[in-house]
């Protein structure tokens, strides 16, 4: 208690702890156990403000990311003190900190959907959630958010539909536009950071996902496709052209293996109007996210859920 004053000028040892330390503290229970009482005392006491609930949201996706697969046992508690927030009304005052909390839950989606869509059944979370998820999708501003929300999202649709709860099983086409929602607005935000960049340091080079974009995509050749522009790798078209075409074929996708008609313009997802409003890059910031290139991870998935319906 006496320490949680200084959260935030503690945070970053204690990411580095993390970081650099996961096999130690993924084998040592008393670590995750003293690691979630630091975060859980913040998260609950009336001594901090919301600015150091950020750095416990902050320290619980860092045990997230790096301890993927090795934290079980921490995955419910994290997501309980996100819930404890995101579901009562007014108990969120600042948009930096609805996002963080957010991304709690779409942490633990990634590491984890059964565990995470298990946890919020159990409690009858579910529909507060993800509505929640949903509605405040244009408070992702960054490209740490938004890559994060498209794997959160990704992770629930590639659950075996034996294994979600039956009320998710109507609302995967949501999710799948919310994806498909983030995507549009994710190549913007990764030119964004990279025209902030080039002051600092200089270089020209594009994110890999950006970048990435050019020839990278191959869906099945043998399907109907309003454009063959990924099949051919049209070396003429530019990354926009190529974001525009994955996102129309995203669509059609949609429409087939979800039941979905593949509009994510509905008005059921947050506005990005106030993206000049939102939170800042991060350029010091590493996860292992980075290693992930959006696009590429979500067409892998994508596949894998095709084939799954066809079996």
């Amino acid at each position: 208690n006496d320490g949680i004053d200084f959260i935030e000028e503690m945070l970053p040892s204690l990411d580095n702890y993390v970081s650099y330390g996961t096999d130690v503290v993924a084998s040592s229970s008393d670590l995750q156990a003293r690691l979630f009482d630091i975060i859980e005392t913040v998260m609950k006491s009336d001594r901090v403000g919301e600015a150091d609930r950020v750095c416990a949201c902050k320290l619980a996706e860092a045990v997230m990311l790096h301890g993927r697969g090795k934290v079980d046992g921490m995955i419910p508690g994290f997501i309980s003190l996100a819930a404890a927030y995101l579901l009562v009304d007014d108990a969120i005052q600042t948009s930096s900190f609805l996002v963080y909390s957010l991304e709690v839950i779409l942490n633990a989606l990634h590491y984890n959907p059964v565990i995470t869509l298990n946890v919020l059944e159990q409690y009858k979370w579910t529909e507060g959630i993800f509505t929640s998820l949903l509605q405040n999708s244009g408070k992702f501003t960054r490209v740490h958010d938004k890559k994060l929300y498209i794997l959160g999202l990704t992770a629930v649709l590639s659950v075996p539909a034996e294994q979600l709860p039956g009320n998710m099983l109507g609302g995967m086409g949501q999710l799948f536009q919310g994806i498909i929602h983030t995507f549009r607005t994710y190549g913007t935000a990764v030119e964004a950071r990279n025209s902030v960049e080039k002051l600092y340091d200089g270089e020209d080079d594009l994110d890999d996902d950006y970048d990435n974009l050019d020839g990278e995509f191959d869906w099945d050749e043998n399907e109907e496709d309003d454009s063959g522009a990924f099949e051919n790798g049209d070396e003429n078209d530019d990354a926009d052209d190529h974001e525009n075409e994955f996102l129309k074929q995203l669509a059609g996708k949609a429409s087939k293996a979800l039941g979905s008609d593949g509009d994510d313009d509905d008005g059921s997802f947050g506005s990005d109007d106030d993206y000049d409003d939102g939170l800042e890059e991060e350029f010091s910031l590493e996860t292992p996210l980075d290693n992930i290139n959006a696009y590429i991870f979500f067409q892998e998935k994508f596949a894998e859920i095709q084939n799954a319906n066809q079996d």
